[in-house]
């Protein structure tokens, strides 16, 4: 595990090109997120998604009314996938364009009583001070080995909830692995009794190097891929895609690794 605090060189020259893509499902949302991206000192490139026009066009006359260094692309996407889906729209033509992905989301899991700690917990950790996202961009580039900087699964009970049922249901979740890896084309051999691992981002926002992921990015996903959204918590591609990342980057021969703020 990384301590932001152990990572203090930040550089204001940073070469690297950065997109972060944000899916704002709920717009109600968009200040916190403005305060979050005032974090960042590195030049980027903010791709956001939206499932309708009239959040559009409220995120358009945000952004004319509140200044910010970065580019800005929104897009409308269909509402299917939840974050997943939207996240390969908004990267699927131009992932190597970049050298450094982000992507976030609004979560809140009404299903649950602690969906806001979770969202908080996420941003907090990978966004939440100043320069800490620049400090993770630069132990990117001083460690051409890292693939994926996500948090780990501790310590709020929203976390350890979506672990343990993870965990219980392991079985299952292994062959769904599988299938998923086998979806973008990546060999599941890592996927076995000896080597399975408990790894992965749980609630899905991570910054990874493109070329770590860039399977998720190559294939061919539609929306008949992905169900019509019905609140569903479980079984969809939307949910296995989760569980793969870790996965798909030792196959790129790159190495995951979480952060936690101390």
């Amino acid at each position: 595990h990384l301590s932001d605090n152990t990572i203090k060189d930040v550089s204001d020259s940073s070469s690297a090109k950065i997109a972060i893509h944000f899916h704002i499902f709920y717009i109600d949302l968009i200040d916190e997120i403005y305060e979050y991206l005032a974090n960042i000192k590195n030049h980027f490139t903010l791709i956001i998604t939206v499932v309708n026009e009239k959040d559009y066009q409220v995120l358009s006359n945000f952004f004319k009314l509140h200044q910010h260094s970065y580019d800005l692309k929104i897009i409308i996407v269909q509402n299917r996938g939840r974050d997943i889906y939207p996240f390969y729209l908004a990267l699927h033509n131009s992932y190597k364009d970049y050298d450094i992905i982000a992507h976030f989301h609004t979560k809140r899991s009404f299903h649950t009583d602690y969906g806001e700690k979770w969202r908080k917990y996420l941003f907090n950790n990978l966004i939440g001070k100043k320069c800490l996202f620049d400090n993770i961009i630069n132990y990117f580039c001083r460690n051409q080995n890292v693939g994926f900087v996500t948090t780990p699964i501790v310590p709020i009970n929203a976390i350890i909830s979506s672990y343990y049922d993870f965990i219980e249901n392991i079985d299952e979740n292994k062959s769904n692995i599988i299938n998923t890896l086998n979806v973008f084309g990546v060999p599941s051999d890592l996927v076995n009794s000896n080597k399975f691992g408990l790894d992965f981002p749980c609630g899905n926002m991570f910054i990874a190097r493109s070329e770590a992921i860039k399977q998720f990015f190559s294939v061919n996903l539609t929306e008949n891929d992905f169900p019509e959204e019905q609140g569903q918590l479980s079984g969809t591609l939307q949910h296995y895609v989760e569980l793969i990342w870790n996965y798909v980057v030792k196959y790129n021969n790159y190495l995951y690794k979480e952060i936690i703020r101390k």
